[in-house]
């Protein structure tokens, strides 16, 4: 028991270093490949493990091309043997490499936390998958492999693909092809009929023939068309030109003094027909101003009263004694009140 506490303590002291170190670090894993056909495996030669893993590679992809390379997989020297084994499997271009063990006790399995069998395994160029046979516990090679698993049979089941799936797969896919293959045949059987019945073809002659009256016809409308456009342009630089000469400078001039002296006449006789109106109409408003003008009330016979400058409007507004201005037409007597007589109103 105190021995396997020291090798607890070693594994842990290990694994804290290693992994300070970054040789665990997910960043550097390798991703699968999408095709494994080539499959390296490293165990012992005479290991149950070896058995488990060509059994399982038989049953799901007995087209796969598995290599043994023997190693020690327990005791002081498996290490440098497992080193060596993958070693060479990773320089012969295998799709993946397969480091397996069919379980063990703690001690057992030791010699897969060998701290150089880890450097080994992370320096690898080829995909590696570890399984070591125990749930448990995990080794350090399991941890610095690109996908640890727990069992030797996982390992093949990981790196192999169902022969059964596949064949599901590819009847799936041979369905599809035959449907895709069958529309195109249907697709290009309507376009061979629909060029069969093409006129051409039916009668090359008479449609070589139609394909020359619609040549002319539009030979004809294009002709027709161009006389009329061009007319029209003619027409259009007709107007034009006579724009441009009677828009001419010297004409321009002509036509704008013309119409200033229209202009001024126009004005000119304006202004006689409102001096004659205004003239018309101060002279009516004279006689209407002479008509009431008070002179002429004097001038037939009345006379307008007034007292120091005020005019006299009722008797009331004068007394006895008082001097008066009487108005007439030609001239203004001075008077003096001698008595007062009131109408009976």
């Amino acid at each position: 028991m105190h021995g396997i506490g020291k090798l607890y303590q070693e594994f842990e002291a290990r694994k804290q270093k290693l992994e300070q170190e970054g040789y665990f670090a997910l960043a550097h894993k390798k991703t699968k490949p999408s095709w494994i056909n080539d499959i390296a495996i490293i165990t012992a030669k005479e290991g149950a493990a070896l058995q488990d893993v060509l059994s399982t590679i038989q049953k799901r992809w007995p087209m796969a091309k598995p290599t043994l390379y023997p190693a020690l997989t327990q005791g002081i020297n498996a290490p440098a043997s497992l080193i060596q084994a993958l070693k060479r499997a990773d320089q012969n271009g295998h799709d993946a490499l397969l480091l397996v063990r069919g379980g063990g006790s703690f001690e057992d399995l030791f010699c897969f936390n060998d701290v150089e069998l880890v450097k080994t395994i992370y320096g690898l160029k080829t995909y590696i998958v570890c399984g070591t046979g125990h749930e448990v516990d995990t080794t350090l090679a399991e941890l610095a492999s690109d996908q640890r698993v727990a069992t030797p049979t996982a390992a093949a089941q990981f790196v192999t693909l169902d022969q059964y799936d596949m064949l599901n797969r590819l009847s799936q896919e041979r369905a599809i092809l035959i449907q895709r293959m069958q529309d195109r045949l249907s697709n290009a059987q309507m376009h061979l009929v629909n060029i069969q019945s093409n006129p051409y073809f039916l009668d090359p002659l008479q449609w070589v023939e139609q394909k020359k009256i619609r040549l002319s016809h539009a030979l004809q409308l294009l002709d027709h068309t161009l006389k009329r456009f061009m007319d029209q342009r003619a027409k259009q630089l007709t107007i034009l030109a006579q724009n441009l000469l009677l828009y001419s400078p010297q004409n321009t001039i002509r036509l704008k003094k013309q119409t200033l002296e229209q202009t001024v006449l126009q004005f000119i006789a304006q202004m006689k027909d409102y001096d004659r109106t205004q003239r018309n109409l101060l002279s009516s408003k004279e006689a209407l101003l002479d008509a009431f003008s008070p002179l002429k009330v004097l001038a037939r016979g009345y006379s307008i009263v007034e007292k120091e400058g005020s005019l006299v409007l009722s008797v009331r507004d004068v007394h006895e004694d008082e001097t008066i201005d009487i108005l007439m037409g030609d001239g203004k007597l001075k008077a003096k009140v001698f008595g007062k007589e009131y109408d009976n109103v």
